[in-house]
């Protein structure tokens, strides 16, 4: 009889025992699930923007690609001829988030001054190699399109001068291949705020020239991918 009594009293909370427990394991399980179901999400979420980054990325190499390809193929190509090409190719689909794309030749020291007399006898009035001094070698800016607005703050401007993109400039060069800057402030970039970008370098040779140039393009990281 005493146990039975035992039992008795003991059974509520038996079950309230049973019920908690239970109770938290459905509670385990459903943030188990929860959480399994959040990481799924992030991570297609993940892969999609990924996908997306490198559709990107390709649209631009192809973009710097088919700049190569019209400086080697030409015995010569003026200002006029690569805006025109240039406009053309961002007008295109995969073209949002590219700033500009930039012709660069690389130049001697003793050669600068006839670059900047030749770009002056062309019209580009106010034409100077930045930032100034001496240097073994320049690369500056010389086309640029589209060329307007803050575009144009960009011509001259010898990207050979700053370490971050010279080594990208290099490793181009070194590889006859596409190399891209680690995140740098653009040149000509009047936003609110400071913005970041990265610029695209891929080396090409005219047929007739045997010097080096470069065909680049800048983005803002701050633009939608």
């Amino acid at each position: 009889m005493k146990l039975k009594r035992s039992f008795a009293s003991l059974l509520p909370i038996l079950v309230g025992v049973v019920s908690l427990g239970l109770t938290l394991w459905l509670w385990t399980h459903e943030r188990q699930t929860e959480e399994a179901n959040l990481r799924a999400s992030f991570d297609f979420a993940l892969r999609q923007a990924t996908s997306r980054i490198e559709q990107r990325m390709a649209g631009y190499e192809q973009m710097v690609r088919g700049t190569q390809g019209l400086l080697a193929a030409s015995d010569r190509v003026d200002r006029q001829r690569f805006s025109t090409y240039v406009d053309a190719l961002l007008a295109g689909p995969g073209a949002d988030g590219l700033q500009a794309l930039v012709y660069a030749p690389l130049l001697k020291a003793d050669g600068a001054a006839a670059h900047v007399d030749a770009q002056h006898a062309a019209g580009v009035a106010g034409y100077a190699i930045r930032p100034p001094g001496a240097r073994a070698e320049f690369a500056p800016a010389t086309y640029i399109a589209p060329a307007i607005g803050n575009h144009l703050k960009v011509l001259g401007y010898d990207p050979f001068s700053d370490l971050v993109r010279r080594n990208a400039m290099l490793r181009a060069r070194d590889s006859g291949g596409i190399a891209i800057t680690d995140k740098i402030r653009m040149i000509g970039d009047n936003g609110p705020g400071p913005r970041s970008g990265f610029l695209m370098f891929l080396p090409t040779r005219s047929r007739l020239d045997a010097r080096i140039w470069w065909a680049g393009c800048g983005r803002l990281s701050g633009s939608p991918t």
